[in-house]
């Protein structure tokens, strides 16, 4: 584990503090403030919001939303992770990094390709009705409670296998051996030793989803109604539509304050599992191989679940691809012909939201990897408490809804001596603070997996602690830097919620575009605009996440691997002798 010197500056610390202050903890303290009733009191201003029968409704359809799509997301994403471990997977290092770069996908494209499928014209629909001769469209479900479902589940199934499968792969393939040779089937080991040991995997991967489900508001948008209103919703329409600020801060400080709760609830419960479940799991040897052996039923069902890992990934990609081409696509299964009217329609408005998410992400992109290297420094350089303040200030944002963080930015920098309301900063600082946490993440899981022999063999030879945090750590962590940018710059490039809450007039981003267009009825000319936008984002994603390297870190990283085989074989070589004598 990284732990590069005992070096106690306190600058560093004080500057994190001022930078989160500004972004997260002053718009907190302004949320609550405006949260107080007319007479100053917060019970009352509460106790009125809880019975408004609106809020009822809202937070019991906000409930039964989201456990309904965790508990399907949860049995199907655990499902398709026990096949990745179990089968043989056609492309499986394809499909993980199709699970890995299912961000750039933002999660309103998701009900807005539903809308060709399954709306009253829709592919699948038409399809249908066709086949079995119907008068009728088959089913109307697109705007209600079950196509919210649909839409959810497919958007946050990758964020499920992902944590489960990870919990899965660090068992040791002789466990299973151990288990077969005791007479145990395939099916006992999954049910007696596979999910137990799981347990904390698919305990992180539901409770998040949980959170991000409860969270969300593009899919609400779009397909979202009057009779599924859901608490983000709520909020938007009291502060953006009814401009009721003390009423919208009141429910998102009751929001906020039930998300938190839920978050607390799972690391505690997240801790104590994998404490019980510690000595279980084996992180010795990663068998990464398949644990049943080749044959026929293994084929078909690793080819099966290929295929349905397939369907639920790039099913919404292919429809916008193609409805972005179509010349008709409304009643159809199939688009009749092809054409490039829809991209030659496009306003100036429309490419110059295409360049203002171009700048802002960028933006947005490299400030959040200069915070997140600094949290990571600190949190890594620090013990105790401190290192647990800092970690848990640099997470909270992730929990929070992004219309809650808009709507504190928009009352905190929307008055008084600091007015950002008609600047593109305020959009800026939004999206930074719903991106800082996944860029943190990823800058701090790579800089506590550097062995702290690195930074002591540069002091050793004279390194002050900055420069040897330059020279050595920083070349280092260049591949989780361009990971935290292209991941940041996804994040940023999708956001909706908070960008909608805060855009000053004239200023529009291509989600917003987007959605103005979907709202309007053009599907077509919002295809286009999302495929140009989708394009960007698999450009900056290739580029981040390939092997292009600074030639100036790798020759820095080639000195320093030159250097630590020294200092290890001497290390060695001490150890040997206070050994033998």
């Amino acid at each position: 584990m990284y732990r590069a010197n005992k070096w106690r500056h306190p600058v560093p610390g004080i500057v994190f503090i001022l930078i989160m202050a500004v972004l997260f903890v002053f718009p907190l303290w302004t949320l609550i403030r405006m949260g107080r009733s007319s007479g100053g009191r917060w019970i009352s201003g509460f106790i009125q919001i809880w019975t408004e029968r609106n809020f009822l409704a809202s937070v019991g359809t906000s409930l039964h939303l989201a456990l309904v799509s965790v508990f399907i997301t949860a049995m199907a994403g655990t499902m398709i992770a026990i096949a990745f471990r179990m089968f043989a997977i056609p492309g499986r290092q394809f499909w993980l990094r199709a699970m890995e770069l299912i961000v750039a996908f933002p999660s309103f494209l998701v009900a807005f390709s539903l809308i060709y499928l399954y709306g009253s014209r829709g592919a699948a629909t038409v399809g249908i009705q066709q086949l079995f001769h119907l008068q009728q469209p088959p089913f109307d479900f697109l705007y209600s409670q079950t196509g919210i479902v649909l839409a959810e589940v497919t958007y946050y199934l990758p964020f499920m296998i992902r944590p489960v499968l990870s919990a899965i792969e660090l068992l040791d393939g002789s466990l299973f051996e151990a288990a077969s040779s005791l007479g145990a089937g395939r099916l006992r080991q999954i049910w007696r030793v596979l999910l137990p040991l799981s347990l904390p995997g698919i305990t992180a991967g539901a409770v998040l989803c949980f959170l991000f489900i409860l969270n969300e508001f593009g899919i609400l948008l779009i397909l979202g109604s009057q009779r599924t209103p859901t608490i983000p919703v709520s909020i938007y329409n009291r502060a953006m539509i009814n401009l009721d600020l003390p009423g919208a801060s009141q429910e998102a400080l009751l929001m906020l304050v039930f998300v938190l709760a839920i978050y607390l609830f799972y690391r505690i419960l997240y801790s104590r599992v994998e404490r019980r479940f510690s000595e279980k799991l084996q992180r010795l040897s990663l068998d990464f191989a398949p644990l049943m052996a080749k044959g026929r039923s293994t084929g078909i069902f690793g080819s099966a679940t290929a295929v349905l890992v397939g369907l639920v990934f790039f099913l919404p990609v292919a429809v916008v691809f193609l409805s972005s081409f179509a010349q008709n696509w409304v009643g159809t299964v199939f688009p009749t012909s092809f054409t490039l009217h829809w991209f030659t329609s496009l306003q100036w408005d429309d490419w110059g939201s295409i360049g203002t998410t171009l700048i802002i992400s960028t933006l947005v992109s490299v400030i959040s990897a200069v915070i997140g290297l600094l949290g990571a420094w600190l949190v890594t350089n620090r013990r105790g408490i401190e290192a647990g303040v800092y970690d848990t200030i640099l997470t909270l944002p992730q929990t929070v809804p992004s219309v809650v963080v808009g709507l504190g930015l928009l009352l905190a920098y929307d008055s008084g001596e600091i007015n950002l309301s008609n600047s593109p900063v305020i959009v800026i600082l939004a999206q930074t603070t719903l991106v800082l946490p996944a860029s943190y993440r990823t800058i701090v899981a790579a800089l506590t997996k550097l062995p702290k022999s690195y930074s002591e063999a540069a002091r050793g030879l004279g390194a002050s602690p900055m420069r040897a945090f330059v020279r050595v750590t920083l070349p280092l962590l260049a591949p989780a830097l361009k990971s935290a940018f292209g991941l940041a710059f996804a994040l940023s490039a999708g956001e909706l919620g908070a960008t909608m809450m805060v855009y000053p007039p004239g200023f529009a981003t291509a989600p917003i575009q987007i959605v103005q267009y979907v709202q309007r009825g053009y599907y077509a000319q919002g295809a286009a605009l999302s495929v140009v936008m989708l394009s960007v984002l698999t450009i900056v994603l290739t580029v981040t996440t390939g092997n292009f390297r600074i030639l100036s870190f790798k020759r820095r990283v080639r000195r320093v691997g030159g250097v630590e085989r020294t200092q290890k074989s001497s290390y060695n070589y001490e150890k040997l002798m206070g050994e033998k004598f």
